[in-house]
């Protein structure tokens, strides 16, 4: 049985959902600012630890959920994970929820496609497609 299945509350929606190199967020008005939205990552070797940040806007949630990032290789194997110790407390449902995950060392293992895989509560809400690609090498 899921976390899903156990709570009964269905899942928050991701609005939206990127992949950055960077994410700043202004202090005074408390947005954020992307920074290099990728999906696209060319590297000198692999495997490689690679600096990300993820960016969601979720809305429609009811309650807790325990928010899970998984990178997922073409045979969606979770080959990359990272779980935040708090959960994410969404108190009004028709209110959007800002949620980043900021500078993860996310391994690429070998050259290829990939997913980023956002899920709450044991459901996958949001992914986006990346490329791990080999920099030619000079000569």
């Amino acid at each position: 049985m899921t976390e899903k299945e156990r709570s009964g509350i269905p899942a928050p929606v991701a609005e939206a959902f990127l992949v950055c190199g960077e994410i700043w967020e202004d202090k005074h008005s408390n947005r954020m600012m992307l920074v290099a939205p990728t999906s696209h990552v060319n590297l000198p070797e692999m495997p490689a630890a690679v600096r990300l940040s993820v960016y969601a806007r979720l809305t429609g949630g009811h309650g807790q959920y325990q928010l899970r990032l998984t990178l997922r290789d073409q045979e969606d194997e979770e080959v990359w994970t990272c779980e935040p110790h708090e959960k994410l407390v969404h108190g009004d449902p028709l209110a959007p929820h800002q949620v980043t995950f900021l500078n993860l060392a996310v391994v690429a293992q070998r050259p290829g496609k990939y997913r980023m895989v956002l899920s709450a509560g044991g459901e996958d809400i949001a992914q986006q497609t990346l490329w791990f690609t080999l920099q030619p090498q000079p000569g």
